[in-house]
């Protein structure tokens, strides 16, 4: 236990060939399901390496046992409940609700300018700087179909909004997902583009 605090201390410091070396030591294999992502670990390995025993992992043997031991023994299997999606052409893979925040961000910059339009469309219409989305659409040169679908993106609740600025919105949340409709609720939001409801 403290042998794995004091790796988890360390970690950040690595740099990235170091992380690098120790992932290709401690895994044996991953592998894509249609709903989960399976890691195998291998035991053995995992244990010298938090104990910083270099010497051992050249006993491990090329199907990733030591000497002797059954691979099946020695497994440790980790599943991340996780599937993968096409989304604009990209595969990706999509993580469900809860799970988000333990991923890297992801910045969507077409998102983010959406956003930003959105809000800034509305406060000239609720300032009295626009008399209509005519107007807008006319001054910014658009349509004012794509105004009235931009704009409805400045109702959507906070949370949301954070999310998909900090980059931690759903893998397959895309702006022209959110271009078809937006329910009115806030909760109803978060249930149908898929954040986390609790």
């Amino acid at each position: 236990m403290v042998a794995a605090r004091n790796q988890a201390e360390r970690w950040p410091g690595m740099s990235g060939s170091e992380q690098r070396t120790v992932v290709l030591r401690i895994v044996a294999g991953v592998m894509a399901g249609e709903k989960e992502i399976r890691i195998v670990l291998r035991r053995s390995r995992l244990k010298h390496v938090l104990l910083g025993d270099e010497s051992s992992i050249g006993m491990v043997n090329a199907s990733g046992s030591q000497a002797g031991a059954p691979a099946s023994v020695d497994d440790l299997i980790l599943r991340v409940p996780a599937r993968l999606k096409l989304c604009s052409g990209e595969l990706r893979l999509v993580i469900p609700p809860g799970n988000a925040r333990e991923m890297r961000p992801r910045i969507n910059a077409t998102l983010i300018k959406a956003l930003t339009r959105a809000h800034k469309w509305k406060h000239k219409l609720f300032s009295g700087q626009a008399p209509s989305i005519c107007a807008i659409a006319s001054e910014e040169g658009v349509t004012e179909r794509y105004v009235g679908r931009i704009i409805r993106l400045a109702f959507l609740a906070p949370d949301i909004v954070e999310a998909i600025l900090d980059g931690y919105q759903p893998a397959d949340l895309e702006l022209e997902r959110l271009m078809k409709g937006i329910p009115i609720g806030w909760h109803e939001q978060r249930r149908v583009l898929g954040f986390s409801l609790g």
